[in-house]
Formats: structure tokens, sequence, C-alpha cells
């Protein structure tokens, strides 16, 4: 069984199915898994599931989605070979005859054509998920614990050795040999880090100071008249303004420039003082 196989049994193991991996119809086509789930004595749920896992490439390979799609389910869900496995398969482990909805667990799609792809097949009766959702889920249930099946422990190394080690996982993104995520994707993913509370509470800490300045003074908020409107507006509150006003005027450096300024437009402008003027003369006095 390959190794996203596995990773789907388990997932289907964990939330109650049990399950048939790697039926054989009569002209020996590959049905991937038979899921059955009860609810106390009660069946619940039949289905027959079929795993498609790409990294690069995609069951939908040309323009003509509806016709890939078609041809992707007459192949893999409407096979009268495989339907005629599934029922008599069905038939052995439940005593009768039962209804099952077809599953497809799919990974890589277009992402332009991606609602086109997910509404066409769920129009024909097939539900879609995610592997990637599904991954995710199972590597966050994997603990410490030693694992047997060769796939589980494969992610339980790279969930407590490489993804645990703060130095290692952000060199993933270097782009060295690696490129996991392009520019566009790396900004989403900083973005959705950012908005977690957990990342919020780190950055209040003093040792992330030095790398949120670094961070500020290469974007776009670096620009004077757009941080000074974020400070005010978004950043403090009302009270805080007037603290934040007095700390910055009584900076050495901000008081050289501002009496430089008084300076120079006194100097061009001897009779007229408006009131920013009478502000700065006060405070310089």
């Amino acid at each position: 069984m390959s190794a996203e196989k596995e990773i789907v049994n388990y997932w289907l193991n964990r939330n109650g199915f049990f399950t048939i991996s790697n039926l054989k119809s009569s002209r020996n086509k590959n049905i991937d898994a038979l899921a059955i789930k009860f609810k106390g004595d009660k069946l619940s749920k039949v289905w027959h599931v079929e795993v498609s896992c790409f990294i690069t490439s995609s069951i939908i390979e040309t323009q003509d989605v509806k016709k890939d799609i078609s041809g992707f389910i007459d192949k893999k869900f409407n096979d009268k070979n495989v339907v005629e496995t599934i029922k008599k398969k069905i038939i052995e482990e439940m005593g009768e005859e039962k209804e099952y909805e077809n599953v497809l667990i799919i990974s890589s799609m277009p992402s332009q054509k991606k609602d086109e792809i997910v509404d066409e097949f769920k129009r024909k009766g097939v539900i879609i998920l995610e592997f990637n959702d599904i991954l995710c889920e199972v590597i966050s249930t994997i603990d410490t614990h030693y694992y047997k099946d060769s796939t589980l422990r494969a992610l339980q190394l790279v969930k407590y050795l490489l993804l645990a080690s703060p130095n290692k996982l952000a060199n993933l993104f270097e782009g060295k040999g690696t490129n996991i995520l392009r520019l566009q994707k790396r900004e989403k993913f900083l973005k959705s880090l950012l908005q977690q509370e957990e990342t919020k509470r780190s950055l209040k800490g003093a040792s992330t100071e030095k790398e949120l300045i670094s961070l500020l003074k290469s974007s776009s908020l670096s620009k004077p008249e757009k941080l000074a409107n974020i400070i005010v507006n978004e950043v403090l509150s009302e009270r805080s303004k007037r603290r934040f006003l007095m700390s910055l005027l009584k900076e050495e450096s901000i008081e050289n420039i501002l009496r430089k300024s008084l300076t120079e437009k006194v100097d061009k402008e001897p009779i007229e003082e408006d009131k920013s003027q009478q502000i700065l003369k006060n405070f310089l006095n």
C-alpha cells in the first residue's frame, strides 16, 4: 500500500471506520478501500474510497474539466466490475445489500479550476475530501510513542525532529534546493501564522523586538506618513497617544530635528507664525 493510502487508512480508522483495503475486482481493477462505520449498533456510513494523490500534477490535465471528471468517475466508481465487487463485499460483511457513497480523496488541483472541479464531482454524487486536510489531522494526532508502521513513523520523525526545530523549519523556506513555498504562498503562510493567537502572544516578548524592528524597516509601514497614521489610529489608545507624543519629543534626535525645522521656517517667514510653531516653541523653550 502506498504511503498516502496508509495515511488515509489510518485516518479512517481513527474516525471510527472499519476498512478493507486494496480490493480487486473480477477484472483485477484495484479498489483503494471500502470503509464501514457504525454508530452504536446501527450502520452509519458505507464508503467506497479512492485516493488520488499527486505532488506536481493533477487528475485534471486538459481544459475540458467535465470530460476528465466523467472519465475518472467511470473508471474508478462506475465501472461495472468495480460496482459488483463493492456490492458483493458489502453483502459478505453486512449480510445484506447496503447503499454506499463514493468518496474521492484528492490532493493537487489547478488553483484556478479548483472550485469547478469540486462542484462537478459533487454534482455527480462523489464526496470530495482534501488529502492535505487529512494529512494535517493525522500529523497533529501523532504523539511520541513508537509507531511500528513505517509511514506513521516517518511522519513522527518529521513532526518531532524537523518541524519541532525552529531553525530547521525556517530553513525549509529558504529555497536552497527545496523551494517548498514560492513568494505568494510564503506570504499566505506568514499571514496565517501571524493571525494565530499563540504567535501574537510570543511576539509580545522582548526577545523578538529586534526582529520586529527589522521587519518594520523592510516593510511598507516604514513610510513616515503611513507609520504615523497606523500608530495614531490603529495601535495607540486615546490614553496612550499623549504619552507616546511626549516620549517621542523627548528623544534628542527628534528635538534636534524640530529645532532645525523651526529655525528654518522662522528665518523664511519671520512675521507669520502658525499654531504648530507656537507649540514647538513652548516645548523647546
